[in-house]
């Protein structure tokens, strides 16, 4: 009896240790497995996580190349805006320039000169044209150009102009004594206007005038223009009074006083590059008339006063309108301007 119970335990103790070494094979056989697992899936990330960056750094890359490009190809095109620009406005400074040195010496001639006047106008004109110097004028009297000025140009091909030319020219008649002889008349000496259209070859930067310059009547005013007034609401109240003073000792200072006078009137925020003063050159004289009107921006004063010349006296009328900003019962100007009409 003892001998089979004896039997049984062993037998019971062998299948326990059986169990224990499947179970301990079975869970040896899994760790293995979740570590594999595990490892595939860090993998994985880093993967993702590799190809993330490679694709950041490619983009930007292709981003940057672009950049650089835009930006070369914008600084190109800015350089090349300028360089051609500054071609252009050479090349009409010098033509209009050349034009209006040749209107000097083409307007100005003395009985007497002809060689002078063809030796003057050389350097400008044709050959065709210099041989026809002495028949451009009789060369009757005397004419001197005292202004000239090429204020426009009309192209006439690819590579001709016409330029016009404004010109003051001052004009000595000859007239005939009793001798029959022909003699400058002194102090008679007038001044005229003269308009002139020069026709004017070009050629690899250079210029020629390649026919006689027509004098003309040309106009660059636009015709029937009248500026339109301003329309607001008028300030009639108590404010007005204030406010002409104020306006009235400001334009005091700005033609008689010093700078520090002047900025005694402007608001904090006044531009003090509008207002150097004129330092006694012309005097205030008088207020003729003032307007004032509310606005969004403050208020908005249409003056016309009278300054004095002190060179020779004369009182000259002036209109300008003014910016004035309220401070307490006190008024300053922000602003000046030409305009009186059409604001």
């Amino acid at each position: 009896m003892i001998w089979k119970q004896k039997e049984k335990d062993e037998k019971q103790k062998t299948e326990k240790q059986k169990t224990e070494k499947q179970e301990m094979g079975r869970k040896a056989s899994e760790y293995p497995q979740v570590y594999v697992m595990k490892k595939n899936a860090m993998m994985r990330f880093l993967r993702v996580v590799l190809w993330v960056m490679l694709a950041f750094v490619f983009v930007r890359g292709v981003v940057s190349c672009l950049q650089r490009d835009s930006a070369q190809e914008a600084r190109q095109i800015i350089h090349d805006f300028r360089d051609e620009f500054a071609s252009y406005k050479d090349d009409s400074e010098e033509l209009m320039g050349f034009s209006q040195n040749f209107a000097r010496e083409y307007l100005t001639y003395e009985r007497r000169r002809e060689d002078d006047y063809a030796r003057r106008i050389r350097p400008y004109v044709s050959d065709d044209l210099y041989s026809q110097a002495a028949s451009l004028t009789d060369f009757q009297g005397k004419a001197t150009a005292v202004y000239v000025k090429a204020y426009r140009k009309e192209s006439y091909s690819e590579d001709q102009y016409d330029v016009f030319v404004l010109a003051d020219v001052a004009y000595e008649p000859a007239e005939k004594n009793g001798k029959e002889a022909e003699t400058e008349t002194e102090g008679s000496i007038r001044n005229r206007t003269v308009t002139l259209k020069v026709p004017v070859y070009t050629e690899n930067g250079k210029y020629v005038v390649e026919g006689i310059p027509m004098i003309v009547n040309d106009s660059m005013k636009i015709t029937g223009y009248s500026a339109p007034a301003f329309m607001g609401t008028a300030i009639t109240d108590g404010r007005s009074g204030l406010i002409e003073e104020a306006v009235t000792s400001f334009l005091s200072a700005y033609y008689e006083q010093d700078q520090n006078v002047i900025e005694y009137y402007l608001t904090r925020s006044a531009d003090r590059a509008k207002f150097r003063g004129l330092s006694g050159r012309y005097g205030f004289d008088k207020l003729e008339q003032i307007r004032c009107y509310e606005t969004e921006n403050g208020i908005l004063c249409l003056v016309d006063f009278r300054v004095t010349d002190a060179e020779n006296g004369s009182h000259l009328l002036q209109s300008v309108n003014l910016s004035v900003m309220a401070d307490g019962n006190r008024y300053y100007i922000q602003d000046m301007n030409t305009k009186t009409g059409h604001l």
